[in-house]
Protein backbone atom coordinates (compact mmCIF):
# COMPACT_ATOMS: atom_id res chain seq x y z
CA UNK A 1 0.00 0.00 0.00
CA UNK A 2 1.53 3.36 -1.06
CA UNK A 3 1.33 6.30 0.79
CA UNK A 4 1.12 9.63 -0.43
CA UNK A 5 2.31 12.82 1.00
CA UNK A 6 -0.80 15.63 1.47
CA UNK A 7 -0.31 18.98 0.21
CA UNK A 8 -1.10 21.12 3.13
CA UNK A 9 1.92 20.48 5.39
CA UNK A 10 1.10 19.97 9.36
CA UNK A 11 3.94 20.14 12.01
CA UNK A 12 4.40 16.55 10.97
CA UNK A 13 4.49 14.95 7.89
CA UNK A 14 1.00 14.29 6.72
CA UNK A 15 0.48 10.86 4.61
CA UNK A 16 -2.96 9.76 3.01
CA UNK A 17 -2.96 5.92 1.72
CA UNK A 18 -5.35 4.67 -1.06
CA UNK A 19 -8.55 4.94 0.51
CA UNK A 20 -8.35 8.50 1.97
CA UNK A 21 -6.72 7.43 5.25
CA UNK A 22 -4.28 10.09 6.58
CA UNK A 23 -1.89 9.77 9.32
CA UNK A 24 0.33 11.79 11.02
CA UNK A 25 3.93 10.84 11.29
CA UNK A 26 7.07 12.18 12.84
CA UNK A 27 9.74 9.21 13.18
CA UNK A 28 8.29 8.86 16.91
CA UNK A 29 4.63 8.71 16.29
CA UNK A 30 5.28 6.16 13.59
CA UNK A 31 7.28 4.16 15.77
CA UNK A 32 4.67 4.71 18.48
CA UNK A 33 1.69 3.46 16.21
CA UNK A 34 4.05 0.32 14.53
CA UNK A 35 4.62 -0.85 18.62
CA UNK A 36 0.69 -0.70 19.11
CA UNK A 37 0.34 -2.71 15.89
CA UNK A 38 -1.07 0.11 13.45
CA UNK A 39 -0.14 -1.16 10.19
CA UNK A 40 -0.46 2.16 8.47
CA UNK A 41 2.50 3.38 10.76
CA UNK A 42 4.70 0.49 9.90
CA UNK A 43 3.69 1.32 6.08
CA UNK A 44 4.39 4.53 6.71
CA UNK A 45 7.69 4.00 8.36
CA UNK A 46 8.28 1.25 5.23
CA UNK A 47 7.72 3.74 2.80
CA UNK A 48 9.38 6.79 4.26
CA UNK A 49 12.18 4.63 4.66
CA UNK A 50 12.12 1.96 1.54
CA UNK A 51 14.24 3.78 -0.84
CA UNK A 52 16.97 4.65 1.18
CA UNK A 53 17.80 0.77 2.42
CA UNK A 54 16.95 0.24 -0.86
CA UNK A 55 19.79 2.10 -2.72
CA UNK A 56 22.14 1.53 0.25
CA UNK A 57 22.01 -2.39 -0.41
CA UNK A 58 22.46 -1.53 -4.04
CA UNK A 59 25.81 0.29 -3.57
CA UNK A 60 26.75 -2.09 -0.81
CA UNK A 61 26.68 -5.63 -2.34
CA UNK A 62 25.86 -4.57 -6.03
CA UNK A 63 23.06 -5.67 -8.22
CA UNK A 64 21.42 -8.95 -7.16
CA UNK A 65 17.95 -10.80 -7.54
CA UNK A 66 17.84 -11.03 -4.37
CA UNK A 67 18.00 -7.23 -3.45
CA UNK A 68 14.01 -7.29 -2.68
CA UNK A 69 14.43 -10.29 -0.29
CA UNK A 70 17.22 -8.69 1.65
CA UNK A 71 14.94 -5.06 1.89
CA UNK A 72 12.20 -7.51 3.13
CA UNK A 73 14.51 -8.58 5.56
CA UNK A 74 15.38 -5.46 7.17
CA UNK A 75 12.13 -4.41 7.42
CA UNK A 76 10.67 -7.46 8.88
CA UNK A 77 13.66 -6.71 11.65
CA UNK A 78 12.45 -3.86 12.21
CA UNK A 79 8.84 -4.24 12.59
CA UNK A 80 10.05 -7.31 15.30
CA UNK A 81 12.30 -5.31 17.02
CA UNK A 82 10.58 -2.14 17.56
CA UNK A 83 10.05 -2.50 21.28
CA UNK A 84 13.63 -2.57 21.22
CA UNK A 85 14.25 0.81 19.38
CA UNK A 86 15.34 3.42 22.73
CA UNK A 87 15.22 6.78 20.92
CA UNK A 88 19.04 7.28 21.59
CA UNK A 89 19.29 7.66 17.86
CA UNK A 90 17.57 8.97 15.05
CA UNK A 91 14.96 6.19 13.35
CA UNK A 92 16.92 6.22 10.52
CA UNK A 93 20.27 5.40 12.26
CA UNK A 94 18.49 2.53 14.10
CA UNK A 95 17.21 0.91 10.75
CA UNK A 96 20.63 1.47 8.58
CA UNK A 97 22.18 -0.17 11.88
CA UNK A 98 19.98 -3.34 11.27
CA UNK A 99 20.61 -3.09 7.43
CA UNK A 100 24.32 -3.23 8.19
CA UNK A 101 23.92 -6.23 9.81
CA UNK A 102 21.55 -7.68 7.01
CA UNK A 103 24.48 -7.05 4.39
CA UNK A 104 26.85 -8.50 6.68
CA UNK A 105 24.98 -11.70 7.32
CA UNK A 106 24.21 -11.88 3.54
CA UNK A 107 27.67 -11.31 2.76
CA UNK A 108 29.18 -14.24 4.89
CA UNK A 109 26.24 -16.49 3.95
CA UNK A 110 27.52 -15.73 -0.05
CA UNK A 111 30.71 -16.35 1.09
CA UNK A 112 30.72 -19.79 3.16
CA UNK A 113 28.31 -20.89 0.23
CA UNK A 114 31.04 -19.87 -2.29
CA UNK A 115 33.48 -22.05 -0.05
CA UNK A 116 35.21 -19.26 1.24
CA UNK A 117 34.49 -18.06 4.95
CA UNK A 118 35.78 -15.20 5.33
CA UNK A 119 35.97 -13.10 8.64
CA UNK A 120 34.04 -9.24 8.34
CA UNK A 121 35.80 -8.16 11.37
CA UNK A 122 38.90 -7.68 9.00
CA UNK A 123 36.80 -6.00 5.96
CA UNK A 124 35.22 -3.13 7.42
CA UNK A 125 33.81 -2.40 3.28
CA UNK A 126 30.70 -3.43 4.24
CA UNK A 127 30.07 -0.77 7.37
CA UNK A 128 32.06 1.84 5.61
CA UNK A 129 29.74 2.02 2.48
CA UNK A 130 26.75 1.83 4.39
CA UNK A 131 28.15 4.77 6.36
CA UNK A 132 29.04 6.72 3.49
CA UNK A 133 25.47 6.42 1.95
CA UNK A 134 23.96 7.30 5.57
CA UNK A 135 26.09 10.57 5.31
CA UNK A 136 25.07 11.15 1.49
CA UNK A 137 21.29 10.88 2.34
CA UNK A 138 21.24 13.14 5.47
CA UNK A 139 22.73 15.57 3.35
CA UNK A 140 20.63 15.58 1.21
CA UNK A 141 17.68 15.49 3.46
Amino acid sequence: MALRPVPEKAESQRLEDARGVTFLGDDGALVAGVRAGNTLAMAALYDRYVGDVRRILLHTLGPRLDLADLVQDVFVIVQRRIADFDGRTSVQAWIFGILVRVASDHRRSFRRKAGRCVSLEHEPSVHAAVTAQYFAVEAQG
